[in-house]
This record gives structure tokens, C-alpha cells and sequence, in this order.
């Protein structure tokens, strides 16, 4: 509740207080982390991936005290191989704060080439 100062030869219509709503949201802050590398999740067996993580950008948005406290240990980067065959494909870099998971993460380039082939005789996985 707030009280209303009246100004000389006006008069109030209703009573000297009001009430007040105040919103207080903590600050956004976005950060970015640079050279963050990828891990693959799902490899499927008997293959051989060939790929090379690119240096990755990755922008992390949220609550400002929670972002201003994160560390690049903090991001999980991962490209999922799970269900796929022998090819080449594009796929898309995921990124998560596990200990944050409503924060908005951006990664840069947004994909990677990987190409599957099946293992011959003789060779090991990459």
C-alpha cells in the first residue's frame, strides 16, 4: 500500500491509498563458451564413425546468477548416432545444462558431418 499525496485544491474521489504490484524478474544474461567440443551418443555396433568435432560455439541464456556460476564442465554437447545406418549424414548438435534445463542453449555450426560405414575385417572404430 502506498499513500497518495493530494495536490492543493483537488480533491481525491476515492480514499489516500492504493494498492501496488511490483514485479521483480532477475536479470537475462547470456554467455558464450567457445571451443567446446561434442561427444557421440548411440553409436551403433560393428561401425566405424568418421568425424571430426568442430570447435563449437555454444551461447548459453538464463537467469543471470545461474548463467554467471556455469563453467564449460557444466554443458553436455552431444550428436546422437542412435537408430542410424551406414551413410553420410548432417546432424544436429544438442546442448544442455543438465542441472539447468530450462536454459535456452544456441550451438554453433548447428550440425556435423559424420559418415557411418560398416567395420570390415581388420579395422577399428574411430
Amino acid at each position: 500500500t502506498a499513500r497518495i499525496s493530494t495536490l492543493k485544491g483537488i480533491k481525491n474521489l476515492s480514499s489516500n491509498e492504493v494498492g501496488v504490484k511490483v514485479s521483480i524478474e532477475e536479470q537475462t544474461l547470456t554467455r558464450k563458451f567457445s571451443n567446446v567440443q561434442a561427444a557421440l551418443k548411440g553409436t551403433p555396433d560393428a561401425v566405424n564413425v568418421k568425424w571430426q568435432s568442430p570447435n563449437l560455439v555454444v551461447s548459453v541464456s538464463g537467469p543471470y546468477s545461474s548463467v554467471l556460476t556455469l563453467s564449460r564442465a557444466d554443458l553436455s554437447v552431444s550428436v546422437d548416432l542412435t537408430g542410424l545406418q551406414s551413410g553420410a549424414y548432417d546432424l544436429p548438435v544438442a546442448a544442455v545444462v543438465e542441472s539447468h534445463p530450462e536454459m535456452e542453449l544456441v550451438v554453433e555450426p548447428a550440425t556435423v558431418k559424420v559418415v557411418i560405414e560398416e567395420k570390415t575385417s581388420g579395422t577399428e572404430g574411430t
